[in-house]
């Protein structure tokens, strides 16, 4: 307990001097020599059986706690020699003599406190030690002296240097040190001995850094006592007095009106009803602190960081807020009268306003635009429904007229039918086309495979078209088996009767030889037949000028005069040379481009030039006129050249053309006609006599006219008519 007492009087000790400076004048350091003497006769008093340490508190305050041995068995030894630091460390065993129990653990005392960086109690507790003449605590307070660690505050430079040296000489001089620290010591007296001439004294210089030093020595016990005592009217609590050791703090209801606390770290800190009026918190940290209820009015908080602080409550009226960090801070009910948090929570409240009408105003668009819309869609059901019942109306209408149509066409079927099963060829062939087209009768859609027993006994009665129909479906197979033989008889007996399509399928077998020998002269023919008969048809046009090109083409060169087939020869020969140098393609010779033709062609015109044995001399001298000619006429303008041997190839192919085959003119066919239907009708008697002649006087009214798309047509017709009432000479 004496231990503890003492402890306390050395504390109390160097308090005083701290904060008054020495100001009662009476000689403190002496009683604190005594104090200390006392303190280190004490523990060496100290039981054996117990083992002691000291306690620091979170300000700094130390306390020796000794307790029995057994208590303390899971304690760790004692700290092994201090380490060389960054500064310079004191080394230890400066005397390798035994030293008595207590002074040990007042060195060791000291030298706690020196690691803890706590220099005025390391100072104040070994240099007693070294006075005594401990060398250890005598080499520690010269290296203090050295580096100005825990001296005096109204220690000069040159005091400094000789107190160095003062307790660093019996270091020097020591003969059973340690080698390495006696020469540490001599190293250290003799930059001393270097530095002393130029070390400065107790100038007024000085007195300002010591009057910091002991501002900041009061600053810091001020804020010791506000800690516990939170009230500290006016102090000086900014960053560079306190630096963040207000941080995380129990703070609430401290009286700080007035106080400079610009800088300081308060993150995390509880000032809840605080006072903090009139106050300088300029950059202060305040992020996360609760300061509910508390006072900041004329407070200066500019540039202070307030980030999700909680101002609940809070009086900030007439406080400076120039740049203050408030975001997700809570503010919105404190007192903000005078502040620019005011005009910003009005300028807020009129937002909030502007928007809460703008939504108003929004709502009841949407009102007016939901009803506008139901309006609509109940106008568009409308609609719709009159739509579905105008719909229901014309599909009932419509099915109510089909069902008529069915009923009305079942008749005319029936009745169709009736005529049909009692002989009408007419009546057989319009059954027979329904029949083929598949219509609908009833309802119902009649089977196309059934059209042929009702076409083919029209056709026995000589009714034309169904001749045709009859034949084309022998000729498909389509409710038959397929009957080439059939199929070309009833062609051919609707071809004689005047049927252009009939005569066009004539032309078809003749030329692809199936059923008939093939015979491309009939082919043409029957094509020219159903052309004139009115079957315009591209196809059949083709057909005819494809096969008057192969069947013309060879007789007619072969017709040819032997001069005009030598020039011929020149041109071929001439043209193909030319295409060949030029790589331009060669017409035919009849001007069109077809390949396949034009091989055909000249494999012909080579066929007919070596049956004509015309010798090479012949060709010879051909070939040069023209040549000559050539030259002399185009020069070498290749295009031209080409042109006109082009021009006169297709000249020798229509030459060759008409030779074979002459061409009769409509006038020439309708002339034919009339003087073979007039033969026709003289020859008939009786009824017939006066029908056919009444049919030849309107077929020669329509030659006389020149109306040749009438006369021939009629003309034919009447000649077939003549046949069927069983007339002579009536064959065309």
């Amino acid at each position: 307990m004496k231990a503890k007492q003492l402890i306390f009087l050395t504390t109390m000790s160097l308090s005083i001097v701290c904060f008054t400076g020495n100001s009662f004048g009476f000689d403190l350091g002496g009683a604190l020599n005594s104090i200390t003497k006392e303190l280190g006769k004490e523990l060496q008093n100290i039981d054996k059986n117990q083992n002691c340490r000291e306690v620091i508190d979170s300000f700094g305050d130390s306390e020796m706690i000794c307790e029995p041995k057994e208590k303390q068995k899971g304690l760790e030894e004692p700290q092994q020699q201090i380490q060389s630091q960054q500064q310079v460390q004191p080394q230890q065993q400066a005397q390798p003599q035994q030293q008595a129990s207590g002074e040990t653990v007042t060195y060791k005392m000291g030298m706690d406190a020196y690691e803890r960086k706590e220099w005025r109690a390391a100072f104040q507790i070994l240099l007693p030690l070294a006075e005594q003449g401990n060398l250890d605590a005598q080499n520690v307070i010269g290296l203090m002296y050295i580096d100005g660690l825990g001296l005096p505050l109204d220690t000069s430079q040159r005091d400094q240097l000789l107190g160095a040296k003062k307790w660093l000489t019996p270091v020097a001089e020591c003969s059973s040190c340690k080698p390495q620290v006696v020469a540490q010591a001599k190293n250290y007296i003799a930059k001393i001995n270097a530095a002393l001439p130029r070390a400065r004294g107790y100038n007024e210089n000085f007195k300002r850094e010591l009057r910091q030093r002991e501002a900041k020595l009061r600053a810091k016990e001020k804020l010791q006592m506000f800690l516990s005592t939170k009230e500290c009217k006016q102090c000086d609590l900014s960053y560079e007095m306190t630096y963040r050791k207000l941080e995380n703090k129990d703070l609430s209801g401290a009286n700080l009106s007035g106080s400079d606390l610009s800088g300081s770290y308060l993150n995390n800190t509880n000032l809840s009803g605080a006072n903090l009026s009139g106050a300088n918190l300029r950059g202060t940290k305040l992020s996360r602190a609760n300061l509910t209820e508390a006072n900041l009015s004329r407070a200066d908080l500019s540039g202070a960081n307030l980030s999700e602080a909680d101002l609940s409550g809070a009086d900030l009226n007439g406080a400076n807020l120039d740049g203050v960090d408030l975001r997700g801070a809570k503010w919105r009910t404190a007192k903000i009268s005078g502040t620019i948090l005011e005009k910003q929570l009005a300028a807020e409240k009129a937002e909030q306003e502007r928007q809460e009408r703008l939504a108003a105003e929004k709502a009841e668009q949407e009102r007016l635009a939901a009803e506008k819309a139901e309006k609509e869609r109940l106008a568009a059901e409308k609609a719709k429904q009159e739509k579905l019942a105008a719909e229901k109306a014309e599909r009932e209408r419509q099915e109510r007229l089909a069902a008529e149509k069915a009923e009305k066409e079942k008749q005319a079927f029936e009745l169709l039918t009736k005529e049909a099963q009692g002989g009408s060829a007419e009546a057989q062939f319009q059954l027979g086309k329904m029949y083929l087209n598949r219509e609908r009768v009833g309802g119902v859609r009649l089977d196309s495979k059934e059209a042929i027993k009702w076409f083919e006994p029209a056709a026995e009665q000589g009714h034309a078209e169904a001749q045709l129909w009859t034949g084309n479906m022998y000729y498909r197979g389509v409710g038959t088996q397929e009957n080439l033989g059939a199929s070309i008889k009833w062609h051919r007996l609707a071809a004689d009767q005047g049927i252009a399509p009939a005569q066009s399928w004539m032309g078809g077998h003749y030329e692809e030889g199936k059923g008939v020998p093939k015979d491309l002269a009939e082919a043409i023919k029957w094509y020219r037949l159903a052309l004139e008969g009115g079957y315009e048809v591209t196809a059949v046009r083709k057909k005819i000028a494809q096969l008057e090109r192969t069947v013309g083409f060879e007789p007619g060169l072969l017709a040819m005069g032997k001069p005009r087939f030598l020039e011929c020869d020149a041109f071929i020969r001439m043209i193909q040379a030319e295409t060949i140098f030029t790589g331009t393609e060669l017409s035919t010779f009849d001007g069109t481009y077809s390949k396949p033709i034009l091989t055909k062609e000249l494999k012909i015109y080579a066929s007919v030039k070596k049956s004509r044995q015309i010798s090479k001399q012949e060709w010879g001298l051909a070939g040069a006129k023209l040549l000559k000619e050539l030259k002399k006429t185009y020069g070498s303008d290749s295009l031209k050249k080409l042109m006109y041997l082009d021009q006169k190839t297709v000249e020798c192919g229509g030459e060759s053309k008409q030779v074979a085959a002459k061409k009769r003119s409509l006038r020439e066919i309708s002339s034919a006609l009339q003087k073979a239907s007039a033969k026709c009708a003289r020859s008939a008697s009786g009824p017939s006599r006066r029908m056919l002649e009444k049919m030849w006087s309107i077929f020669n009214e329509y030659h006389d006219r020149e109306i040749w798309s009438q006369s021939i047509p009629y003309g034919r017709k009447l000649l077939r008519t003549g046949r069927q009432q069983g007339g002579s000479n009536c064959n065309e």
